[in-house]
């Protein structure tokens, strides 16, 4: 039986009572109806009157109908006949004539002695320029040097690049590294240059010896940027595809100088060797006054990977010709300081201290001199990341993918003793010469260059304890001593953090030392003492407050983005041999803030306000990204962690990230809050990561 409350209350009683009933609650809905048949369909509706044009008249046409339009040439007006005639549109007065923009094509720099509307592609950049008379203003811009799909993200600051470098195995795998990035670092330079370790002999125009070197390559033999230039242009064509940024091998070999390569013969005792020969200019000498003495705006960083010889003798020259602006600190003083950053592995020369510091004691050094990119780096890293440098994943990923792979050193090359060593052929260990540390030319035999073997391979006990005792006899440093590594262990890229923080990652830290990114982070005056300190020195800072790794000092600054690195590292090899379809790509990421409710990374807020940052994000293959927020507390100046942003070990999963300023931030206090994204490529691919830095400035 139903119970009654489905249909209402009812009650019925007999003996003629009668029926009494009430309402109940609504009962439910029951199932729709089938739709009903369609309806007839109606009338046709009446056509629509077409406009008839009658051209271009002086006056109104006679015995008009409605739709009939003209051009009246009398007074420059368009009518339509509706009922009479309406004005239909009308001519709009001549404006002035404007200046013709003189195209001056695709360059890596602006133009010298430019005119009013002149305007060209930087092709470093991906912006083209346009000038106003007085100054370069941006006419259009692309993508490529932004860290996001929008140059919304991060506001424009130029910057160019020399690099000096000596013929030393680390020297030929950060440059190797560095080509994989030369679509976003903006190369003007490459110069060979001195180092106490590495000096080139000098020759007469006979090839006859004027002055012993050591450790440098045999006359009129390729030295490492040869190695890594040739190596590149085998690579171009696959590059190019990628990215149309790419240098050509062509302008690549076009900015390759040689610098200032040899020691000051005039200089006695045991550190002779660090005092580079700068009584003459050189072409890479004048390369770089000449770069320092433009106008090109933005930074110009000029990198130490040996010494400082060719950059001292440049700047030295500038400072002799410009006596009295130096000495007072004028004009050109300060676009100089303001312009320059010197950025080096530590000290490998006397030229900045001697040479440099007297005269630009205000100029920025940057000094990343930081595992795990130099020697013994495979040891320096967090161990669960240990893997990136054995020889399984180096084997994998670096050493067998394509040409610039092919000539990248590591451990154990060649047959115990002889390794990696600069000279050779990679291919014949005995087709090389090289002058060994005696100052003797030599060819691949014991003593050939025994600094650049450094590690040493064993498979047994006795090959250990042999090695061991080679690396004594020979004198390799007490580091290497007893460091028996695996074949095709990661030896060193000991110069990478020169340049490493310039990569378009949107970590931005090239555009201050204390930010931190791949070349670490940096503090001032850390290696700055007694008379030099106070100076525009920095040196390798720790990361505690926000680290969770195992890496220990200063490492940490780079241990935490060490497998986004090598990743990137091993990514890039693939595009040097395969199309972009077959490869993965990094994804763009933009944030959004409500507080200036737009895409600025930079701006300020009130303690207290709430800030909400939204992450949005473009891939270019197409794949699934994850997010992942966390605040750098080493690089803010506000010090303690804000409760409501996740610790740097967070899951992948936060798009959206709300927080508080504290309440009690001090104005001026900075806080930088971090958006990590990382790609999910499937298919074999290494996932990629791209950051995104807020700064928030407190008022």
């Amino acid at each position: 039986m139903k119970k009654a409350a489905i249909f209402g209350l009812v009650l019925v009683l007999f003996a003629g009572i009668g029926l009494i009933s009430c309402e109940g609650p609504e009962g439910p809905r029951g199932i729709q109806g089938l739709p009903g048949e369609p309806g007839e369909k109606g009338d046709d509706g009446a056509a629509g009157q077409s406009i008839q044009w009658r051209g271009e008249l002086a006056s109104a046409p006679a015995n008009p109908q409605n739709g009939w339009a003209y051009y009246n040439t009398a007074n420059g007006r368009s009518y339509i006949y509706w009922d009479g005639w309406q004005v239909l549109s009308r001519d709009g007065e001549d404006g002035v004539d404007g200046i013709d923009i003189l195209w001056k094509g695709e360059l890596v720099d602006h133009p010298d002695s430019p005119e009013l509307n002149w305007a060209y592609y930087n092709v470093w950049k991906k912006i083209a320029f346009i000038y106003n008379g007085s100054a370069w203003e941006v006419l259009s811009m692309g993508a490529g040097i932004f860290n996001g799909p929008s140059p919304i993200n991060t506001e424009y600051e130029p910057f160019r690049v020399i690099i000096t470098t000596d013929p030393e195995l680390d020297d030929l795998n950060s440059l190797i590294h560095m080509l994989l990035y030369s679509n976003e670092i903006p190369l003007v330079g490459l110069v060979y240059n001195f180092s106490q370790h590495h000096i080139s002999p000098m020759w007469d125009a006979d090839g006859n010896i004027i002055r012993k070197g050591r450790r440098w390559t045999a006359f009129n033999e390729p030295s490492h940027i040869d190695v890594g230039l040739n190596a590149y242009e085998q690579a171009y064509p696959y590059l190019v595809q990628h990215d149309s940024n790419y240098p050509t091998p062509a302008y690549l070999k076009s900015i390759t100088k040689w610098g200032n390569v040899h020691w000051a013969e005039t200089q006695a005792g045991t550190n002779a060797t660090t005092y580079p020969d700068l009584s003459v200019a050189t072409e890479g000498s004048n390369w770089i006054k000449q770069h320092v003495l433009d106008d090109v705006p933005g930074k110009l960083f000029i990198t130490g990977w040996g010494g400082m010889a060719s950059a001292a003798r440049a700047l030295e020259e500038i400072a002799n010709e410009n006596a009295a602006d130096i000495a007072a600190k004028g004009p050109l003083y300060q676009k100089i300081v303001d312009k320059v950053v010197l950025s080096t592995y530590g000290f490998q020369d006397r030229g900045w201290q001697y040479h440099i510091l007297p005269n630009f004691p205000d100029m920025m050094w940057r000094s990343g001199a930081i595992g795990p990119w130099g020697y013994g780096g495979s040891t320096a890293v967090s161990a669960a990341i240990r893997y990136l440098m054995e020889p399984d994943w180096m084997s994998k990923n670096v050493t067998n993918v394509g040409p610039l792979g092919k000539v990248y050193r590591v451990a154990g090359t060649w047959a115990y003793p002889y390794r990696a060593q600069m000279a050779d052929d990679k291919d014949d260990p005995l087709n090389g010469h090289q002058w060994n540390a005696a100052g003797n030319i030599t060819h691949g035999r014991p003593g050939f260059d025994d600094e650049d073997g450094f590690y040493l391979v064993a498979t047994t006990a006795a090959e250990r304890t042999a090695a061991v005792a080679y690396a004594q006899s020979v004198g390799i440093g007490s580091f290497a001593r007893g460091q028996i590594w695996l074949q095709n262990t990661w030896v060193s890229e000991g110069d990478s953090p020169t340049w490493a923080f310039l990569v378009n990652n949107g970590l931005r830290s090239w555009q201050h030392p204390t930010y931190g990114g791949w070349g670490g982070r940096l503090q001032k005056n850390s290696v700055g003492s007694g008379a030099n300190a106070g100076l525009n020195m920095w040196g390798p800072a720790t990361d505690a407050a926000s680290y969770t790794g195992t890496a220990s000092g200063s490492v940490r600054a780079i241990d935490r983005y060490w497998e986004a690195i090598m990743h990137s590292f091993a990514t890039r090899l693939q595009w040097t041999i395969k199309p972009p379809s077959e490869t993965n790509h990094p994804p763009l990421v933009e944030v959004h803030n409500s507080i200036t409710d737009d895409y600025t990374l930079d701006f300020a807020a009130d303690p207290g306000d709430a800030i909400t940052l939204t992450a949005d994000f473009f891939d270019p293959d197409g794949d699934t990204v994850s997010y992942r927020w966390w605040q750098y507390q080493e690089a803010d100046t506000y010090a303690s962690a804000l409760p409501d942003i996740p610790l740097p070990t967070a899951a992948f999963s936060y798009r959206t990230l709300t927080f508080t300023v504290p309440a009690d931030a001090n104005p001026g206090d900075t806080i930088h809050v971090i958006c990590e994204v990382k790609d999910n490529p499937g298919q074999g691919r290494l996932p990629l990561t791209k950051w995104a830095r807020v700064i928030v400035t407190v008022n």
